[in-house]
């Protein structure tokens, strides 16, 4: 906030300046003309007793009609008290008629100081008169437009918005209201007009920056709390992948162990494979022995000894001759010889 002010603070000082500047300017005099004419809002009938107040909504209202319009005052002014004026626009609304009643309506929108503020009115024959809903005043006399009112509204004007009424009422036939007036306000010169369009426009950029900056601050906040809240999904994923990796250290080491567990296990039934043929050679060694045993015992309780190798006997050959023959051949004949073999006779060893 402090930096803010020290900035704008060049700008403050010259709006003062320029503000001082402005009320020791002299100012220029503008008028607002009034006069009875088609500008202005007019009816026949109402439907609410506040027709004449400032916030009445004439929007379905219609424009007024002309009536003796850009008369010269002179026509008129052996009947009429008044003829200050160059000529009178006459106005109403709806065609003749007698003895009926009609209703006018202007907006107008002034500045905010108001040096003074006019109205002369007449009609044929009766009216009355109202401005931002105060009641000004009335002619209900049967003068008619012979007499003309001077009235001095000052007082009822209001910077901005302002509602001129005026109720009619004809007698016969003829029928009019005729309005003329002038609002006097002050204004600047150019030049003064130009350095509040500038003080204006100054105004409005520092109120720019302004929303500028708070909108680029909201961002920034905005940012910040992004920034912090990707700072902790961080640290939580940093967290998370350092548990993964102590997870993945933990699998690793008990891999290892069911490894050598594993290792260990196939060695220890390895070692007890080899045991169990040892003791199955062991058992068999002892049962053949048991056997060779009972076997023993057994012939010795027949009384007799066992035999369990016999020397070697030669068994008997028989010779076999092979008689000469004779065979004639167309060749010399060489001498056979018998050839003898010898054949062992087969003998049973023991009677078994």
């Amino acid at each position: 906030m402090k930096t803010t002010l020290v900035q704008f603070a060049p700008i403050l000082l010259a709006l003062f300046l320029l503000t001082q500047l402005m009320q020791c300017v002299s100012a220029d005099t503008e008028v607002i003309n009034l006069k009875a004419d088609s500008t202005w809002k007019a009816t026949s009938t109402i439907s609410s007793t506040d027709w004449f107040k400032l916030d009445f909504d004439d929007t379905l209202w219609e424009s007024s009609e002309g009536r003796w319009v850009n008369n010269p005052c002179g026509k008129y002014c052996g009947r009429m008290n008044s003829c200050e004026l160059t000529c009178i626009d006459w106005m109403w609304y709806g065609g003749s008629c007698s003895n009926c009643e009609r209703y006018f309506r202007k907006t107008i929108n002034l500045p905010d100081e108001i040096m003074s503020a006019t109205l002369v009115v007449t009609a044929d024959k009766y009216y009355w008169l109202y401005v931002n809903g105060n009641y000004v005043g009335s002619d209900t006399r049967k003068i008619g437009y012979t007499n003309t009112e001077t009235y001095d509204i000052t007082k009822y004007i209001l910077p901005g918005k302002n509602v001129i009424a005026i109720k009619a009422q004809s007698e016969d036939d003829t029928e009019g209201v005729a309005l003329v007036g002038e609002i006097k306000y002050k204004t600047y010169d150019t030049l003064v007009n130009q350095m509040q369009l500038q003080i204006d426009g100054l105004e409005s950029q520092v109120n720019t920056l302004n929303n500028d900056k708070s909108r680029l601050q909201e961002q920034a906040d905005s940012l910040q709390k992004e920034n912090t809240e990707l700072k902790a999904t961080k640290d939580q994923l940093t967290s998370e992948n350092s548990n993964l990796k102590i997870e993945n250290l933990e699998l690793k080491t008990a891999n290892a162990d069911l490894q050598t567990s594993l290792s260990s296990a196939k060695s220890s039934l390895n070692t007890h494979r080899t045991l169990n043929m040892v003791l199955i050679l062991a058992l068999l060694l002892v049962l053949g022995i048991l056997l060779a045993s009972l076997y023993y015992f057994y012939d010795k309780l027949k009384g007799r000894r066992p035999r369990l190798v016999e020397p070697e006997k030669k068994l008997p050959t028989e010779k076999v001759v092979f008689e000469k023959t004779e065979t004639h051949l167309a060749g010399p004949v060489e001498e056979v010889k018998p050839v003898f073999f010898e054949r062992k006779k087969e003998t049973t060893l023991g009677g078994r």
